[in-house]
This record gives structure tokens, sequence and C-alpha cells, in this order.
């Protein structure tokens, strides 16, 4: 089962670059709430990305940040094919 198929109507799905292409072995959830400005998130995705098995696909889940994580999301978007984000 795809992720948009299980989302309500509320929630936007942006997916990565690879998503319908990629069979990721692990998928990875990360979920975040203006946690830009202090670094937290940076780190944890950063994290995340770095690991040495690198089948995986990470699925960033924003609760409507306002604090300029979206922009973040974008960025890690743009420079990862694996990363994903559902925005609420």
């Amino acid at each position: 089962m795809k992720v948009k198929e299980i989302l309500k109507d509320c929630s936007e799905w942006m997916p990565g670059r690879d998503y319908d292409t990629a069979k990721p072995l692990v998928s990875v959830l990360l979920p975040t709430f203006r946690r830009a400005k202090s670094g937290l998130f940076e780190t944890a995705v950063r994290s995340v990305l770095n690991q040495d098995f690198r089948d995986l696909e990470l699925i960033l889940i924003d609760d409507a940040s306002t604090d300029g994580t979206a922009d973040l999301i974008r960025h890690f978007m743009q420079i990862d094919p694996r990363v994903s984000c559902i925005r609420h």
C-alpha cells in the first residue's frame, strides 16, 4: 500500500523524486513540529541520510510548522531523492 492511499484529505503528500520507482527495505518516519530553529530537526534528518545503510526512505511528517521547517524539508527533498514529506 502506498502512503498517498492512506492519507486523509487534510494532509498533503509530497513524494520524493524516486518514490514511484524505489523499493527501499526500510522506511524511516520522522515527525516534526517547529524544530527548524533549534537545529534538532536538521541534525536528525542528516543522521538518517548519512547512515551506511543506503536502502531506505525518509518520510518527514510536518505538523504545519511555521518556523522554516518547510524550507528545510524542501531543501532535503532537492538534495536527496529518498526524502518524502507528509504535511498536515
